[in-house]
């Protein structure tokens, strides 16, 4: 136990610190920022799995699918076709992923007008994208324009976004023979807020 001085002494002391402290003056900094919403992606398309298409070139702004047997040799008709990609994305807000084709479907430079019998000009396909617990379908009917159906917004997410185009029968007559040309359109994966 201490004696009475001691603990007297002590007693001062810290009083004496706490007047001190009182008398000093302080002042508050605040710390302010700002990160403005955004989507993006941040890596290239790499190639997953594949069936008679290519990866043939890959870059975060674009990349180009190519058909290595679009028709078969001894019949002329459509060939099965599928690809499955993955790329990095990010979005800070709430939003929604939508695969938008350009001309709706591929379509062929070829201007035959003078046909004999029936052919495929124009070659359907089927795109799905899916993020997360957030995915979306697009299934091209000829349309130029043509969206994916409009999933729910969801919040905030960063990770793969694995998308997959096919090629089959699903919306092309697989009977008929495919139109000589070249065939070609351009899907675009958009996230970000509602288009």
């Amino acid at each position: 136990m201490l004696p009475r001085s001691v603990f007297f002494a002590i007693c001062q002391t810290i009083l004496a610190s706490v007047t001190y402290a009182a008398g000093s003056g302080e002042t508050h900094i605040g710390i302010k920022a700002r990160t403005y919403p955004g989507c993006s992606f941040s890596s290239a398309s790499t190639a997953l799995a594949s069936q008679n298409m290519t990866l043939a070139s890959s870059g975060i702004a674009s990349s180009t699918v190519a058909i290595t047997e679009m028709v078969d040799d001894a019949t002329a008709t459509l060939k099965a076709a599928s690809i499955q990609l993955s790329l990095r994305a990010s979005c800070n807000i709430p939003h929604r992923i939508t695969l938008i084709s350009a001309q709706g479907g591929l379509e062929s430079d070829s201007e035959n007008t003078s046909l004999n019998g029936a052919f495929l000009g124009k070659v359907g396909y089927q795109a799905t994208a899916q993020w997360g617990s957030q995915g979306t379908t697009l299934i091209t009917n000829g349309t130029p324009g043509q969206r994916s159906d409009a999933p729910a917004i969801v919040g905030p997410r960063a990770g793969d976004v694995n998308i997959e185009i096919k090629i089959d029968g699903t919306n092309n007559d697989t009977t008929l023979p495919v139109l000589a040309g070249s065939y070609s359109d351009t899907l675009t994966v958009h996230i970000g807020a509602p288009l």
